[in-house]
């Protein structure tokens, strides 16, 4: 009798066991299923993420290669700061930091009265910078200058020293910290929505809008005036094709603004929403 409960006990125990690790695996492929499908959410939340949307892309196959922009700012306590002329010129090539005889297929160009246009100018000359690779990191990387999570040091601001912040650094008196906010030109109406993570890291897309501010933890950023440059995205390409430049600059020593609501610029109305997480893509 013993032995036959014994057999008993085992004949059941042995099922348990296969459930067990049947469940084991349907955990597995879940997790597996959720990440991949909030990675492809995330990717989708950018207002340019679509079909065809993966560039900008190199002159291939006999097809055209992509001329992209991207309107630039930054914001030092409330102020936003002038933009800079391509610092990188070597006999009309836009080169690269350190090396101005290579070409940067992230640049910026010039105003009629040789302001910078605020623009970063998408057009890729080798694979590193076209696609995936065309970040603000490298634009900056180009430009020498440096940008990360919880620092910048830029070029000349609006007081006329480099621009260098970083966290902790105060602003009227109060602890600031880096922070910035992405928005799309498409439309015409620019909705800003901030961002979290590296900014260096942010994948450019054609008419994006990208703020870079240096402000208080609990600033408003709805109440600070719109990216000046958004304007400039209008007659981009043709500047960048060597075309008639356009007569109006780009950003001024701006003035901090304290009244509450949303403000316009020539692009449009300009607001911004809740913090959002950022996937690098």
């Amino acid at each position: 009798m013993a032995t036959k409960s014994r057999m008993k006990r085992r004949a059941f125990r042995n099922p348990k066991r296969a459930r067990g690790g049947g469940s084991n695996w349907f955990n597995v492929s879940l997790a597996v299923v959720l990440v991949v499908g909030t990675s492809l959410v995330l990717v989708s939340r950018h207002p340019n993420a679509g079909s065809g949307s993966i560039g900008p892309k190199l002159n291939s196959g006999g097809s055209t290669a992509d001329h992209w922009h991207a309107a630039l700012g930054i914001n030092v306590c409330g102020t936003w700061q002038v933009a800079t002329p391509w610092p990188n010129l070597a006999g009309g090539t836009r080169g690269r930091f350190g090396n101005t005889g290579v070409y940067a297929g992230l640049h910026t160009h010039e105003l009629a009265d040789g302001a910078g246009d605020g623009i970063i100018h998408m057009e890729p000359g080798q694979n590193q910078e076209a696609g995936r690779n065309a970040t603000v990191g490298l634009y900056m990387k180009y430009g020498g200058w440096k940008l990360n999570a919880t620092s910048m040091k830029l070029w000349a601001g609006a007081n006329g020293k480099i621009i260098a912040e970083k966290n902790g650094q105060k602003c009227g008196g109060k602890p600031a910290k880096l922070r910035w906010a992405i928005g799309s030109n498409k439309t015409g109406s620019v909705k800003m929505v901030e961002q979290h993570g590296n900014p260096a890291g942010y994948k450019l897309y054609e008419e994006d809008v990208v703020g870079i501010y240096f402000v208080a933890a609990n600033q408003d950023l709805t109440k600070l005036p719109a990216v000046p440059a958004i304007k400039n995205l209008t007659g981009a390409k043709a500047r960048g094709e060597g075309g008639a430049a356009a007569t109006t600059t780009t950003s001024g020593p701006g003035t901090p603004t304290t009244a509450g609501g949303t403000t316009t610029s020539g692009a449009g109305t300009t607001t911004t929403s809740q913090p959002t997480t950022t996937t690098k893509k």
